[in-house]
């Protein structure tokens, strides 16, 4: 599993996401499953975006 934890607005994920693709490809692994999101603090918790955040997960296998 590679996952990247951000805080801020879910504007961001698109970016976030791309970062860690190219991570995955440029360290040999590729995705081995489909991705998904947890999200630790978000709207239900605060209304400030700012301290939203998100963990964007990526199951992986070498190869």
């Amino acid at each position: 599993m590679a996952s990247v934890t951000f805080t801020g607005a879910y504007d961001q994920i698109t970016d976030v996401n791309i970062t860690a693709m190219r991570w995955i490809e440029e360290n040999g692994y590729r995705t081995n499953g489909t991705m998904f999101n947890v999200y630790h603090v978000g709207p239900g918790d605060t209304s400030e975006p700012e301290k939203w955040v998100t963990e964007c997960c990526f199951p992986i296998a070498a190869k």
